[in-house]
């Protein structure tokens, strides 16, 4: 005989899958993407990304969101970081952390960023 789930467990689960889309289009395009990505419908534009790149010129640019807080963005990537991926989600991405990063930071801190190669992945 089996037991059906309780009606709290499914409250639960509706609400982490609302949260998400209560925050705007970002988390509702992240949402889509994941489930692109569960159904393999999202590889076909992988491309070789240097990853070292990519996260020096986003943080460059973010920089620029942190001098109202008196912010120094540092990014120290050591070489290429080549990746297989699509360059549009891996930008989003770090763009996210760099920007969680720069609203978390305190006024006139630092904001680090750092990009290495690791054997057989990418840090």
């Amino acid at each position: 005989m089996t037991t059906s789930p309780k009606p709290f467990a499914f409250a639960k689960l509706a609400m982490r899958v609302k949260a998400p889309l209560r925050r705007g289009p970002l988390a509702r395009s992240s949402v889509l993407a994941l489930s692109r990505l569960e159904v393999g419908e999202s590889h076909s534009d992988w491309a070789c990304v240097d990853l070292a790149t990519l996260v020096a010129e986003t943080a460059d640019r973010m920089s620029l969101l942190a001098l109202d807080k008196r912010l120094s963005v540092n990014c120290q990537c050591e070489g290429e970081v080549p990746v297989l991926g699509d360059r549009s989600p891996l930008k989003q991405l770090v763009i996210n952390l760099l920007d969680n990063a720069i609203k978390d930071t305190p006024l006139a801190g630092a904001c680090r960023s750092r990009c290495a190669r690791k054997p057989a992945s990418a840090a």
